[in-house]
């Protein structure tokens, strides 16, 4: 009697451990899961945030050039924008068919990129955008 007492008490522990490392397991899989799900989704805020930047950048360049018709042959044709914590690298370039923009949103480790060709109507003054589309980067 004593020993199937002995018996079922070792039997008891060895359940006892397999069930637990099978709910350790459990637990570290969920974890796992969860903290991929968590760095797609940050990832994914953080490329928009890069995007609302490059607009910005875009929108900016555009009141410069409503602003002052000259601004970028008379400045410097680059120039950094902060949109909170993020930042846009504005870029022109003077082309025959008016000026191409080239802005950069970036946002900790993402990138994007629009590039925004404005035409300015010598005779009216009124800057318009022709073309405005995202690069690859």
């Amino acid at each position: 009697m004593k020993n199937k007492r002995e018996n079922s008490g070792i039997i008891a522990l060895a359940t006892i451990i397999l069930m637990s490392a099978i709910i350790l397991e459990i637990g570290l899989v969920t974890a796992f899961v969860i903290y991929t799900l968590n760095n797609i989704n940050y990832g994914t805020r953080l490329s928009s945030e890069a995007l609302l930047a490059a607009k910005t950048g875009i929108d900016d360049a555009l009141l410069k050039l409503s602003r002052n018709k000259d601004f970028f042959s008379s400045y410097s044709l680059s120039y950094n924008i902060s949109v909170g914590t993020r930042t846009a690298l504005v870029s022109a370039t003077i082309i025959p068919s008016g000026i191409q923009v080239v802005s950069e949103g970036v946002a900790f480790n993402k990138h994007r990129k629009i590039q925004a060709i404005f035409d300015i109507d010598q005779t009216t003054g009124i800057v318009r955008i022709v073309s405005q589309k995202e690069l690859a980067f």
